[in-house]
């Protein structure tokens, strides 16, 4: 089985200061409307060590990766 995640956002708590961004660009950019967009959820393994400093690089915790298989 390989382990995947997919990435969540709380947008009550997100504030929108794009330091997640800087860690994971091929999953989150900030739109148009200066929102918090996540381009892909799905996190494969050879990717999990990015996200994982863009949920880290939150101040508010707003971001996290819940775990599936697959």
């Amino acid at each position: 089985m390989t382990r995947r995640g997919m990435l969540v956002v709380d947008r009550g708590l997100c504030d929108v200061n794009g330091l997640c961004v800087e860690h994971a660009p091929d999953h989150l950019r900030i739109d148009e409307d200066e929102e918090l967009e996540i381009i892909r959820a799905e996190v494969r393994e050879d990717e999990r060590e990015a996200v994982a400093r863009a949920v880290a690089s939150c101040p508010k915790a707003a971001l996290k990766v819940l775990d599936a298989e697959s």
